[in-house]
């Protein structure tokens, strides 16, 4: 669990879209899998007030630990969490995700970020809500998680169905978008099955394929979460011999994500410029 290259020009860019870092916890204590000098270049070059304000923030980060408070107070944290089942890293809470929050802890961040801890945590459907639980009403939850090919490195790895049919609106999250990374290391937004009408299946890859998630939450979440797959959902409304034909299951290469979907951030996908059309 760590703050990537990539995590990093994530940050850049939820910024940019109005996410409030102002109180944040992080699911697990996240290092600084960058050194200095990378971080200096990629701030630098997207935040234009970086060598004024930042600079002190980046050397206090080094001078103190190998881990990132500091990266999120330089996006505007006033105070940083991180919850671990251990000790071991020294967070600040320690819980075992497997089991519900305390109360105490709902309602509480306006950034709740996974930068790699849930697939790690066998009982994922407490885990996730404990997430949902945590953000603030109109705050933001953040996950970072395997898509494809990390096999042996945790319990799971994730579909964006999972996450459409999840942070949606019978579950008090709004606007969620999810971004993967292709073969090229860019980012490119997923379209949903609400959007395009069949389900978005990424054909065989031999990479390890990274999944980025950004919902809004609105207000208090259920106490029972409810998840249907959205293409079963829309199958069950049809009356049944239009239902028997309704299903839509394609393969779409990477180049259909790139038209079906638009690029993460042409400045932000690998440090250069990149034509979105």
């Amino acid at each position: 669990m760590g703050i990537s290259r990539k995590s990093l020009l994530s940050m850049c860019y939820m910024r940019e879209k109005g996410v409030d870092f102002t109180h944040t916890v992080t699911i697990g204590r996240q290092s600084c899998l960058l050194n200095k000098r990378e971080i200096d270049l990629i701030l630098a070059k997207y935040d234009p007030l970086y060598l004024d304000k930042g600079v002190g923030i980046i050397e206090s980060m080094f001078a103190k630990s190998q881990f990132s408070e500091s990266l999120f107070e330089y996006f505007g944290a006033k105070y940083v969490d991180s919850i671990d089942y251990s000790d071991f890293e020294s967070a600040t809470i320690i819980h075992d995700m497997n089991t519900p929050v305390e109360e105490h802890l709902k309602n509480k961040y306006t950034l709740v970020w996974d930068g790699g801890c849930l697939e790690h945590v066998f009982n994922f459907p407490v885990a996730i809500k404990n997430c949902m639980d945590m953000v603030k009403p109109h705050g933001h939850l953040i996950l970072e998680t395997p898509a494809n090919n990390f096999f042996g490195h945790g319990f799971y790895q994730f579909s964006p169905e999972l996450f459409f049919s999840l942070l949606d609106t019978h579950n008090s999250f709004i606007n969620t978008k999810i971004y993967m990374q292709d073969n090229a290391g860019n980012w490119y937004e997923v379209p949903s099955f609400k959007e395009i009408g069949k389900r978005l299946i990424m054909p065989p890859s031999s990479r390890e394929s990274l999944m980025l998630v950004v919902s809004e939450k609105m207000s208090e979440v259920p106490e029972t979460l409810s998840v249907y797959q959205s293409d079963y959902v829309a199958e069950w409304k049809l009356p049944p011999p239009a239902a028997a034909n309704s299903l839509k299951t394609s393969l779409l290469l990477l180049v259909c994500i790139k038209r079906q979907g638009r690029l993460f951030h042409g400045e932000y996908a690998n440090g250069e410029s990149v034509e979105t059309s």
